[in-house]
């Protein structure tokens, strides 16, 4: 996701244009979501906030620091950078987040 800019930076030029730090930021709403993708089974580690979908796994973990969370059953876990997700049986798809996708 694009940081908000400066509050104290410009919205527009002299000619009346929206600078480019704003521009850069309303863009990331205009664009269509980032698709989901499937994961391997096995240790997840998220890269950019989103939701992990599982269903069906015999297990489900998040790690986030030192907190560990049974997560068992369908769900969707929401996850920040660096949370890990232990998922057994199953591949869990990955939905990033609209809009806050940090990879593009």
């Amino acid at each position: 996701m694009q940081i908000f800019p400066n509050q104290l930076a410009r919205l527009v030029n002299g000619a009346g244009l929206v600078v480019k730090p704003w521009v850069q930021y309303f863009q990331q709403f205009t664009q269509a979501p980032p698709n989901a993708t499937q994961q391997n089974v096995g240790t997840f580690i998220a890269v950019e906030p989103g939701f992990l979908y599982v269903k069906g796994a015999s297990s489900v973990t998040l790690i986030r620091g030192t907190l560990k969370l049974d997560c068992s059953g369908a769900i969707f876990i929401p996850v920040s950078i660096n949370d890990s997700v232990i998922v057994a049986g199953v591949k869990p798809y990955f939905f990033p987040i609209y809009g806050a996708n940090t990879l593009t």
